[in-house]
């Protein structure tokens, strides 16, 4: 009898569970995303799309595949919008956006950049810009998501479409493998 009881506990509690589960799965919230305050966002931001505007330059002077150019184009068009978008809104929420320099991080990638070979230097560009969309892309989310500034929270929402495409622009360049030297031996 009391094995019937144990196992019907436990029937009863799984059923619990798993009714219970897609409830509590829409309530988690990952602690280590969520939205920055918002003036660490706008400076964040504001970084970000310097950074982005400042390789699209490099690679503009340097690049001669097509598609790593016309990525870098769009680029420096779409980060000049977003950056008129942030500040638009910042005002809105009265944040001044602080143009501060170029982060640390930032000068050292735009350093690896322009030292890069003429050969390495496209597939350098599109590596960074992968790493550097997905991170902001994450933050424009979580602002937009949580944030505690609508004008702020509404220009977020519009940057995130705009890194995502830039992301999939990224994703979607395939370069030719790097001409290994031959080395023949006497």
């Amino acid at each position: 009898m009391q094995h019937g009881m144990t196992r019907r506990r436990l029937t009863l509690t799984l059923l619990v569970l798993v009714l219970a589960a897609p409830a509590a799965a829409q309530k988690f919230v990952d602690p280590l995303r969520r939205a920055l305050p918002a003036a660490e966002y706008t400076r964040r931001a504001a970084a970000n799309d310097l950074y982005e505007r400042e390789a699209a330059q490099i690679i503009l002077r340097s690049s001669h595949n097509p598609e790593v150019r016309k990525l870098a184009q769009t680029l420096l068009a779409d980060h000049g919008r977003t950056a008129a978008d942030l500040r638009n809104a910042a005002a809105q929420s009265a944040i001044k956006v602080v143009a501060a320099a170029t982060p640390v991080e930032f000068k050292q990638l735009i350093g690896k950049l322009t030292l890069a070979t003429a050969e390495n230097r496209d597939m350098l560009f599109l590596t960074q810009q992968r790493a550097v969309h997905q991170r902001s892309l994450a933050m424009h989310q979580d602002y937009a998501e949580g944030g505690d500034q609508p004008a702020l929270k509404e220009a977020a929402a519009r940057i995130a479409v705009i890194e995502q495409a830039h992301l999939d622009l990224i994703n979607a360049i395939t370069l030719p493998p790097i001409p290994q030297p031959v080395v023949l031996q006497p």
